[in-house]
């Protein structure tokens, strides 16, 4: 049968406002049979009893507007296909989800509405089979939900659903038609959507689903899933694509991996491991802590079960604590984690049972968190404690032998004390306090305390000079307690004997006052040095008390030096105050007294050959404060200085010794010292020259008794404030001349108080100096036969 001979019946309602009463027009068109209508009465009426093949509605209705239209006649006849004509893009768009199978989105002229209609019904063939065929996959097409789109081998759209229309973001597929599918497709992806076209087209074969990005027309970026096949259309092989929209997929799996990446992020933030295993112990998840503690890289995790990273004797304590947790919630232990480099960390492990959503147990959840700094606070504390008590004791025993060092009278007495009283109390069992030996370049103990005197013999007769010097010389070089472990290197010539003995340390502790040092006091025990380091600063200030009780009794033995040493010493350093006082003068200047004042600075008296300079001399040192000069008749001047810094005379004093005499010339001063018996004369001389520069012996001869200019040093520290006022003011104001210059009264007066007041305290001074010179004669007397 030709084409010609095929007769569609079309229903056109007319685009004209004409009565409904007027007979509907019929005109002729090849291959089709047009019945205008023109009102919907009309329409409903030949759709009930006339059956026709097509309905057309051409333009606007003054009834109803198309899309109720075709919602009319849809239930009358659900299969009949229905073109509409609308220019209004929001009632095209109804029209066609009212169930219209193609909607002309620019109607124009009613001869062009036919010629378009004769080709999309008829087609080519004209075949009534090939068209109802073409009507039922138009119809399968346009209410598919999903996006079907069919194009040519140049990837022309020629025929597409509402539902493309609507992913690609315009009103009407048939604004779609004509144009290329690269309109739309990403340029990122059109290499591999020209590759499928291709395929589908000359290979005939199916292609996808394969995921690729698409812009639509008002620019908004959309994902989709296409599946293209191979088909037929109007007689050419076209391409026939399905879309998935996986936009709203994509986000939401966009939004898992996001949350995934927040949790992971919270993780790894922790300080603490985080880890969840399975019910055999493999690590299913973890945390950046956990590999940087262990050092192991992630593939290496992957292989190691969670029993595997700790120490062997913890594996069976890690595993049961983790069965423990799926068997009864919850359960905690400590074990150690070895790190890949071997490093032990100690952990305190919790477990968690986790289930699933409906409720089933998957594993475990753990965190592992670093208790190294709990257990080293634990055995601070615990060494606390212990120091505690070992300071305890120690401070005891500190302040008894402070309590003897007051009632000590002479150096000997003191250095027995300290060390009986050190080697009965513990925690040592050795003390000896000794000097260094400058021609057996030894220390050489002096006086010793301890049951283990013995041990000594192997300490002085080494050869090796460190054997017998350490730490004794860094604490007489540093100044500072030196506390040593008997293993260590330096000991090995008598490390055993040492040992033997019980010996584990040995402390060194300098004694010193000021600037003076009077030996050595070294300890020998059996405790650790880590807890002998922590008393050294007790035992710093134990030296400097037994310092200062060696200096006191040597300032009071000052007085009488006899039966010590008297030595004459030049010094030509020209920073020593007579030495400079002397040079500016150009004069001879002969040191008659030296009174230490409550306010630090020195009072002295001194009488000068030449007087000329002396008043710009004095206004220019800034070491004298003010200054006195007295002319009684003498050929030389005597002048009474107040100076701040008289570093020779208060040197002499901190070393035990007595000034006898000082006479400064110019460039250089000479002095005649007195050192008590116990002294190394070498020693004070050697000790002098580090302090001062240009130091010189002229001579050394046993001392006399005599008192010098520094003897005041010693007398006035054993007055009160006020008994040195009463003195001083009695002298400077003529009391003790003949006749007197002021009387008692006038003092007191002076002084603000009564004059039995002041009589009290000179009396009081008086019997002071007394005691001073005439018990300390006593002292040394008695002394003297001790030491026979």
């Amino acid at each position: 049968m030709d084409a010609s001979d095929v007769v569609t019946t079309v229903v056109e309602i007319g685009t004209t406002a004409e009565s409904d009463t007027k007979p509907p027009a019929q005109t002729q068109h090849p291959g089709l049979e047009i019945e205008r209508v023109h009102s919907v009465e009309q329409v409903l009426d030949r759709v009930r009893n006339s059956d026709p093949d097509v309905l057309l509605a051409g333009g606007p209705l003054s009834e109803m507007d198309s899309p109720d239209l075709v919602r009319a006649v849809r239930l009358l006849d659900e299969r009949l296909p229905i073109v509409v004509a609308e220019a209004d893009q929001e009632r095209a768009r109804a029209a066609r989800a009212a169930g219209a199978d193609e909607v002309i989105a620019s109607p124009g002229e009613s001869g062009e509405i036919i010629a378009s209609l004769e080709e999309v019904v008829t087609g080519d063939s004209g075949d009534p089979e090939e068209l109802e065929s073409e009507r039922r996959y138009r119809e399968l097409v346009q209410s598919s939900p999903a996006p079907i789109n069919i194009f040519d081998k140049e990837g022309t759209i020629l025929y597409s659903n509402q539902a493309t229309a609507d992913l690609l973001g315009v009103d009407s597929p048939s604004e779609l038609s004509g144009r290329s599918i690269f309109d739309f497709i990403d340029t990122e992806y059109t290499d591999i959507a020209e590759g499928e076209l291709a395929q589908v087209i000359a290979a005939e074969e199916a292609v996808g689903p394969t995921q690729m990005r698409i812009v639509s027309e008002d620019g908004d970026e959309r994902y989709i899933q296409v599946s293209t096949a191979p088909g037929e259309f109007r007689g050419e092989p076209v391409g026939q694509a399905v879309v998935i929209d996986v936009t709203p997929l994509r986000e939401t799996e966009h939004d898992l991996r996001a949350e995934r990446q927040f949790v992971q992020d919270a993780l790894d933030a922790l300080d603490d491991i985080f880890f969840v295993t399975d019910f055999d112990g493999e690590l299913r998840r973890w945390n950046a802590a956990l590999s940087e503690v262990s050092g192991y890289s992630t593939s290496e995790l992957d292989e190691k079960p969670l029993p595997e990273l700790v120490s062997g004797e913890d594996e069976s304590r890690i595993s049961e604590a983790a069965v423990t947790a799926l068997e009864e919630g919850t359960a905690m232990t400590e074990a150690t984690l070895v790190s890949r480099s071997g490093r032990g960390i100690p952990l305190e492990v919790s477990f968690q049972q986790i289930t699933d959503t409906e409720g089933n147990l998957i594993g475990v959840a753990g965190i592992g968190r670093d208790i190294s700094d709990r257990r080293q606070r634990t055995q601070e504390l615990k060494n606390q404690r212990e120091q505690l008590s070992v300071l305890t004791q120690t401070n005891r025993l500190v302040r008894d032998i402070n309590a003897e060092l007051i009632r000590a009278k002479n150096r000997r007495e003191i250095e027995r004390v300290v060390c009986e009283q050190l080697a009965e109390a513990g925690p040592y069992e050795l003390a000896w306090i000794g000097n260094f030996d400058r021609e057996g370049e030894r220390f050489v103990p002096r006086t010793v305390a301890g049951e283990e005197k013995g041990f000594l013999d192997t300490l002085v007769s080494g050869s090796d000079e460190y054997t017998t010097r350490e730490p004794m010389e860094r604490a007489l070089r540093t100044g500072e307690v030196q506390s040593s472990s008997v293993s260590d290197p330096v000991f090995d010539r008598w490390q055993d004997a040492a040992e033997a003995y019980g010996f584990s340390t040995v402390t060194a502790i300098p004694i010193s006052y000021q600037s003076a040092t009077y030996g050595i006091l070294t300890l020998y025990s059996g405790t650790s040095s880590g807890r002998e380091a922590l008393k050294k600063d007790v035992l710093r200030e134990l030296g400097e008390s037994i310092g200062a009780a060696i200096n006191s009794t040597q300032r009071k033995q000052a007085l009488h030096p006899s039966p010590g040493t008297e030595l004459r010493i030049r010094i030509t350093d020209s920073t020593e105050f007579f030495v400079r006082f002397a040079t500016e003068l150009n004069s001879k200047v002969t040191l008659a007294r030296s009174t230490p004042q409550p306010d630090g600075t020195y009072s002295l008296q001194v009488s000068v050959a030449d007087p000329e300079r002396l008043p710009r001399v004095c206004n220019q040192f800034i070491s004298i404060d003010t200054w006195t000069r007295f002319d009684d008749g003498d050929e030389d001047i005597s002048v009474e200085l107040q100076v701040t810094d008289v570093g020779l005379v208060e040197w002499l004093a901190d070393h035990g010794s007595t000034l006898i005499g000082l006479t400064a010339y110019p460039e250089y001063c000479e002095i005649t010292a007195a050192t008590p018996p116990e002294t190394d004369s070498r020693t004070f001389v050697d000790q002098l020259k580090l302090s001062f520069n240009g130091v010189d012996l002229l001579a050394k001869e046993a001392a006399v008794n005599r008192l010098g200019p520094s003897s005041w040093d010693a007398i006035t520290n054993a007055l009160t404030n006020r008994q040195y006022e009463a003195l001083t003011t009695a002298y400077n104001e003529g009391y003790y001349e003949t006749p007197r210059r002021k009387s008692g009264a006038e003092i007191a007066d002076m002084m603000g108080i009564s004059a039995p007041t002041f009589g009290n305290h000179l009396r009081n001074a008086h019997r002071c100096i007394l005691e001073e010179i005439l018990g300390s004669q006593s002292d040394t007397s008695d002394e003297s036969v001790d030491d026979r």
